[in-house]
Parts: C-alpha cells; structure tokens; sequence
C-alpha cells in the first residue's frame, strides 16, 4: 500500500510540474515539492510505525533438575536452536557446577575441601574460588551477617547431612562451634588458584549463592549462541535477557510466602535485562522442642534468625550477588535491610509477618519494576 501510495504521488507531481504556466516560474514547483516531500515523510513514518507491530517470535521451553531442585529456560527466538542438545550441554555445565559446589556430594571438591583436616593451600576449580571470592565481599559488607563457612553451625541445626535434633543446641556447643566459623578465616591465593582454611575444622557451605552463580553461567552458555532472549531460573534464582516473544518485557511472579494466596505469583515485575534472586523460610524449616526454626543461620551469632522477615527478593548486578544478598538481608532484617538498599539504589522487595498476616515493603528502587 505504500509503494502504491508513494508512486501515485511521485506521478502526480511530474504531472503537475508538466501543467506548469511558465509564467509562474519556479515558486509553484516549490510548493508542490514541499507538499511532496511532507506526504512521502508521513507516509515513511506510517511504515515505521507499522514495522513497530511485529510479529511474536517462537518461544521454548527447556527445563531439568540440578543443585537439588528445578530449572527452566524460556527462549523467545526465531533462530530454530536445536533444543536436545542445548539441554544436554545445560545438564552438563550444572552437573559439573554441582560436582563442584555441592556441601551434599563427598565427591565434590567442597566436600572434599570440608574434609580435609590440614590448614594447607588446596587447589580448587576456578568457578569454586570465584564464588568464595564474591561471598567473601557480601560477608565484609555485612559484617559477617552473610557468611558461607557456617556449615558446621548448619549441619549443627539440622540443615545439612545431619538428623534434626530432638532438642535446641545448647549455647556451649554453638559457642564451640562457632570457634570454627568466620569468613576472615577462609583465604584465597594471590593467583585465585588456591583456597585455605585457617581453622581445620572449618566448613564452607555454598547453598546461599551457588544457585545464582550457576544461572549466570547457563545465561553466558546461551549468548554464546546467539540465543539473547530469554529467562533462566533455577531454584528461584533468574536472569533474564532481552524481550518476550511478543516484544514487550519479561514478566516475572515473585511467590508470595502468604500460604492463603492462592496462586504462586502474586507479584509482578517486568523487567528485560535482570538479575533476581528471592530468599525465604516459609518453606525450609524445622520444628525444634515445638519451636518454627528458619533455615538462615546468622553468621554474627550462629542462630537461626529471628526476626520477622519471611521473604527477600533483589535484583542485582549479577544473579550470584542477587543470590547473596537475598540471604543477607533476610539475616539484616526489615530496617536494615531497606535502609541499605536505599542507600545503594538497590531494588529489594521484603515481605514480613505481622501476626497471622503478611505485609510487604518495597525499596524505590523495586517499585519502578512492578508490572502495572
């Protein structure tokens, strides 16, 4: 229709200027180049505004089990990737990211980290060292509220390879084992090549930000192949990049802690290129001499938390430091936490128990995110 368009008024224009009174010289030709040029410009602009209203582009979906939970990939592309094969090479980058990381596997190198009772200089695979360097720096920040060689506090309360205990631990024995326990405590080489503990008995325990750093690494494995669109999540943790199949941005449900909320998405986020990560205990807890005992172990202390948090959701500059500070900051509690983040200019979401209710407070920063 537009070149059609286009074509009737460039004819009628040669015709006109042929009609021409000579004696009207070339100011009539102006006006007809004028009146030509602004229909040919919004015809132009009729066009972009039509190329504007694309086509929805294929989605895929891939999904498996890792690190002992679920992820999906949601692609948004027209590139027709051959999906059984980039499943398999996903299976493999998680399965030896968790040959890696896992605190559950003796085969893996932090087991094997954690069992070795020497306080010398072992070389681990660059992916460990690099997550013990940035939970290294989200520890310092905290002031050792975040602190991933709290295995042995763990294991302590029931949350690792350990039974659950019948009774509360004594503050002697959690005062004993936090001899074992300090970020300062855990080193790495000059070279990022080595880790060592300064304590033998010291457990490392990456659960709070392995997750995150394995999403960015499937999200890296997908660019690489030019596949620029999409949403990875494994156990709550997502990055996503670009746009939706339909050209608009992601959309993301953040669960809701609320067991009265009927569907799982209760809040929406619409975001393109994010890292997010979300922290809760309303799922992964123990009962102890009748007590509701959180999973998130403050690393100041060595006890479960307290406080009325339920739920954290960041999104941060990469899904592994998202990873992190969700656990933070359910450790830092409400106040703290919303502070830092408005400080930082961090978009952070907290949902805190109010009695046998819930309610939710947002960071500046999230509330530009909420999906209208």
């Amino acid at each position: 229709m537009w070149l059609n368009s286009t074509s009737t008024d460039i004819a009628a224009l040669q015709n006109a200027r042929l009609q021409l009174n000579p004696m009207q010289g070339d100011s009539a030709l102006r006006r007809y180049v004028r009146r030509f040029v602004l229909v040919l410009t919004a015809l132009v602009f009729a066009a972009q505004l039509s190329a504007c209203k694309q086509k929805p582009l294929p989605q895929l979906s891939l999904d498996g089990e890792a690190m002992g939970t679920a992820w999906q990939v949601t692609l948004a592309t027209d590139k027709n990737p051959d999906t059984a094969k980039l499943k398999s090479e996903i299976d493999t980058l998680l399965a030896t990211l968790t040959m890696h990381m896992s605190s559950y596997d003796a085969a893996s190198a932090v087991s094997d980290f954690n069992a070795d009772t020497t306080t010398d200089w072992k070389e681990m695979p660059g992916p460990v060292v690099s997550v013990v360097n940035a939970a290294r720096r989200v520890s310092k920040a905290t002031q050792g509220a975040f602190d991933i060689t709290l295995g042995s506090v763990v294991n302590l309360w029931g949350f690792g390879d350990d039974e659950v205990p019948e009774n509360t631990p004594t503050l002697d024995v959690i005062l004993d084992e936090m001899n074992n326990v300090g970020y300062q405590l855990l080193l790495v080489s000059k070279d990022e090549k080595q880790v060592r503990k300064t304590v033998s008995s010291l457990q490392v325990d990456l659960s709070s930000i392995a997750k995150g750093y394995a999403v960015d690494r499937v999200g890296e494995l997908l660019e690489q192949q030019g596949l620029d669109r999409y949403i990875v999540e494994l156990g709550g943790e997502i990055r996503t990049r670009g746009q939706s199949s339909d050209h608009t941005p992601w959309t993301i449900g953040i669960e809701s802690p609320d067991p009265s909320v009927a569907t799982s998405g209760y809040l929406g986020i619409a975001v393109e290129n994010a890292h997010i990560a979300t922290s809760g205990d309303y799922r992964n807890y123990r009962e102890i001499d009748g007590k509701r005992i959180s999973h998130v172990i403050d690393g100041r202390t060595g006890y479960p938390i307290e406080n009325n948090v339920a739920s954290v959701t960041v999104l941060h500059g990469t899904t592994e430091q998202a990873d992190a500070w969700a656990t933070a900051f359910m450790v830092l509690g409400e106040e703290e936490s919303l502070s830092r983040a408005e400080a930082a200019g961090l978009a952070v979401s907290l949902t805190m128990r109010q009695g046998d209710a819930f309610v939710t407070r947002n960071s500046t920063a999230f509330n530009a995110y909420i999906h209208k």
